[in-house]
């Protein structure tokens, strides 16, 4: 797994837009920079991803997600959705943990404006 990167950014963005997500992930960044539910990095984490699958249930744009995940996962888009549940759990804190996630969620939130 490689962390997130800045072109990472506008792919999650569009991601985000697609899914219909953005005040959930503009209220998550601001929970983290304003300390307000005293969440942490992995909590944030796990809050997203559940609204994006969420979302992509009620729209059928999972497809999104699989393509975000794709870069810091290093697969394809396909290999993410066959991911089994338990290594997919892993690899989602994996990335909470290796992330500072309250920037890249900021940064997503200011390139949707």
């Amino acid at each position: 797994m490689r962390h997130l990167k800045t072109g990472d950014i506008p792919k999650f963005a569009g991601c985000i837009t697609a899914l219909g997500v953005k005040d959930e992930v503009a209220s998550i960044a601001r929970d983290i920079e304003e300390g307000k539910k005293k969440i942490d990095q992995f909590s944030a984490g796990f809050e997203l991803i559940w609204a994006l699958f969420e979302r992509a249930s009620e729209n059928n744009t999972a497809r999104k997600i699989y393509e975000f995940l794709a870069g810091p996962f290093e697969m394809t888009p396909e290999e993410v959705e066959d991911l089994d549940l338990q290594d997919f759990g892993a690899l989602c804190k994996q990335l909470a943990e290796e992330n500072n996630l309250g920037d890249f969620f900021k940064a997503a939130a200011s390139a949707m404006k």
